[in-house]
This record gives C-alpha cells, sequence and structure tokens, in this order.
C-alpha cells in the first residue's frame, strides 16, 4: 500500500493538516519528510493503522478512497 499524505490522515481522523504535522514532528505520529528545506511528509500505511489501533481510533478508508 502507498504512503498516506499528510492530507489523507487529516481527512481520517478528522483533524487539520497543521496538526498532522504536529504530531508527526512531537514524534507522536510515525512520518517520513520527503525533502530537508520544509518539504511533505508521508506517512507509512502500517505504521499509521498501528497508530490508530494504540489510539482506539475507528478508520473509515471510503473517505480518502482507499
Amino acid at each position: 500500500m502507498q504512503p498516506l499524505t499528510t492530507g489523507d490522515v487529516a481527512t481520517l481522523l478528522g483533524i487539520s493538516y497543521d496538526t498532522v504535522r504536529r504530531l508527526i514532528e512531537a514524534g507522536a505520529l510515525p512520518g517520513t519528510r520527503l525533502m530537508d528545506d520544509g518539504g511533505w511528509y508521508r506517512i507509512d500505511y502500517t505504521a499509521f493503522v498501528e497508530y490508530a489501533k494504540r489510539k482506539n481510533i475507528q478508520i473509515d478508508w471510503s473517505l480518502i478512497g482507499k
């Protein structure tokens, strides 16, 4: 499965893009920066599913069409 974008994760969790970015930067949500100069993040699908399970979050994948 392809990595998720911060927009995907924001939609799935019902939070803002900025909140997703802050969660990643705080180390609460696993993410990888694509570029060193403030570029976009990608979130590994499996890592996101594990994060959601730890937080007891039900994911409605139909929200992003995956």
